[in-house]
């Protein structure tokens, strides 16, 4: 919904932006000193640490809102840096080295939602963030309520707000291909995308 809300001049809660995550492990090497110096046992490899790095791109976002974000971020985890930050983009990175056996804690990482395309958006206010099954869901059920309980109400608004039209048509292309989607992610615990 993002692009039908921009093209209608509409403000939007979301950012559009990108990911990048790097995941390396660090190996060192460990002589067996009880094994001959020729035979091949005699050194092997051992998991050190990890190093998880996330880069976060977003794009389109005022000073103030970047200000805003940078300091929710940083408030809910303080390892989220500020790399760099232009009049209508931002960076951020994130960064944790994690010790072999030990248990890998990210802390809170950024919101980020898909469409149906793949992009990917940064969500503005993310206190007051719903999940986007339970939004659809909601939405769904207010626009079959009014249609079915007020038709001359829905009839009038549709013929005449051009506006509404298009922001409703919009809505329900994209709810029907993306609402599944949300709910096999919700049971699964996994992000699919699925591509024609």
């Amino acid at each position: 919904m993002y692009t039908t809300l921009i093209e209608l001049q509409q403000q939007s809660d979301l950012r559009p932006g990108n990911i990048k995550r790097t995941v390396i492990n660090f190996y060192r090497q460990i002589t067996d000193t009880t094994a001959p110096s020729a035979s091949p046992l005699a050194t092997r490899t051992e998991l050190e640490r990890t190093s998880d790095s996330s880069d976060f791109f977003i794009d389109r976002i005022s000073e103030t809102e970047q200000n805003e974000l940078v300091a929710f971020y940083q408030g809910k985890n303080p390892v989220i840096v500020k790399r760099s930050n232009y009049p209508t983009n931002l960076y951020l990175n994130l960064t944790i080295q994690t010790p072999a056996g030990t248990p890998q804690n990210l802390g809170y990482y950024p919101d980020i939602v898909g469409d149906v395309s793949g992009n990917k958006f940064y969500i503005l206010k993310p206190e007051q963030y719903v999940s986007e099954a339970a939004v659809l869901q909601i939405l769904l059920f207010a626009l079959g309520m009014v249609s079915r309980y007020y038709p001359d109400i829905w009839i009038k608004n549709i013929d005449t707000n051009i506006e509404m039209a298009e922001v409703t048509n919009a809505f329900v292309n994209l709810t029907y291909r993306k609402f599944p989607n949300l709910i096999l992610d919700q049971m699964t615990g996994i992000k699919h995308a699925i591509k024609s």
